[in-house]
């Protein structure tokens, strides 16, 4: 989440284990509530590789600039 409420959703091709099926539904239903009471989600697909540095890299507070490719 960053500030206005704003959230960047990135999707790629990782396949993993579900750790917790109903958090991941708890998290989907929370996105979902958000988007009618002014929440903005920004939903990237980007390749692994990208999605990992960026989940590593992105802390609050920090300044974060998506270039479209």
């Amino acid at each position: 989440r960053w500030a206005g409420g704003l959230v960047l959703d990135i999707r790629t091709d990782i396949e993993g284990k579900e750790t917790s099926s109903f958090k991941n539904r708890l998290r989907e239903l929370q996105q979902a509530i958000a988007r009618p009471f002014g929440h903005e989600i920004i939903t990237c697909r980007m390749p692994k590789e990208n999605a990992l540095t960026l989940y590593r890299t992105a802390r609050p507070g920090v300044p974060t600039l998506l270039i479209p490719a």
